[in-house]
């Protein structure tokens, strides 16, 4: 199965508890019999100004579209974190 990324858009918001970002992946999931569209949200609150800083430096260096998602998301053993 392939999951090719072909749209990325990044949200933000600011709340009386702080910022809020919202990344949202749509894809295209296919197979040698079918395809489908998909899309996946992440969704970070309660963010203070530095961390949303941070957040969005990595988010924008990140996934672009014509990605393979399996780069977008990488398994627990490699996955850094972002603060």
């Amino acid at each position: 199965m392939q999951r090719i990324i072909t749209h990325v858009s990044i949200d933000i918001a600011k709340t009386s508890l702080g910022l809020e970002v919202q990344r949202t992946l749509i894809y295209v999931e296919s197979t040698v019999a079918s395809g489908r569209t998909c899309r996946m949200v992440d969704r970070f609150e309660r963010l203070t100004q530095d961390e949303c800083d941070d957040l969005l430096d990595h988010l924008v260096s990140g996934v672009m579209p014509g990605s393979d998602l399996v780069e977008a998301r990488p398994n627990s053993a490699n996955q850094m974190s972002i603060f």
